[in-house]
């Protein structure tokens, strides 16, 4: 890691740009989706193409881990919680892709200085303050809340160029607790996560202290 970047995490100043650190979906309330809009990879034509008859898994993962420079402006793609819905920014067409059974997916953007309010996650165009560094993360759910083997104890992973990581969850969980370990300074960050409904998407609650 770089001393500038060092320095922020271990003094915190407040640094980050704040134009970055936007753009995400304050409200709990989904963008609707048009009655007549195709559903599942049925759209015809448009930035939409791509998308046609493509698992919701595989495109969240896909564009989550986009460079920010290659990310496109076409499009939005929004992530609720039984559904990732993409919508042309120029034509507002838009296109429902359902998430697997039973599996919820959140976006988290750890924070040392500065962070933004967020609830349904953007994947084009969501900005966290901390891109490409590397976390032990840990998800503990209250007993029998999931089966084991399910959850991510200890595991290594890296925030993507837009600062955030995604971690797929079984679906259902109220009583859970994320755990971030930021090796590189020390800090780390302990909150409460749920997997329902009426849960965020999209975490930006998670400063790194210590």
């Amino acid at each position: 890691m770089n001393e500038s970047r060092r320095a922020v995490l271990g003094a915190v100043p407040l640094v980050a740009a704040v134009g970055l650190l936007a753009a995400c979906s304050r409200s709990a309330t989904p963008m609707a989706t048009d009655p007549s809009a195709p559903a599942d990879g049925e759209a015809d034509g448009s930035v939409l193409a791509p998308f046609h008859g493509r698992d919701a898994r595989e495109v969240i993962d896909e564009l989550e881990s986009t460079p920010v420079s290659d990310r496109s402006r076409d499009f939005l793609a929004q992530v609720q919680h039984d559904q990732l819905l993409l919508t042309d920014v120029a034509t507002e067409e838009a296109l429902a892709l359902s998430l697997p059974e039973g599996m919820f997916y959140v976006s988290v953007a750890p924070y040392a200085a500065q962070t933004h309010d967020c609830f349904l996650h953007s994947l084009t165009t969501c900005r966290g303050e901390m891109a490409s560094e590397e976390l032990t993360v840990t998800v503990e759910a209250a007993d029998g809340a999931a089966p084991s083997g399910e959850l991510p104890s200890g595991e290594k992973v890296t925030t993507h160029d837009n600062g955030f990581f995604g971690l797929w969850l079984p679906a259902g969980m109220q009583k859970t607790t994320l755990r971030i370990e930021h090796g590189a300074s020390g800090r780390s960050a302990e909150l409460p996560i749920s997997t329902m409904p009426d849960s965020p998407t999209c975490v930006t609650t998670a400063q790194l202290e210590g």
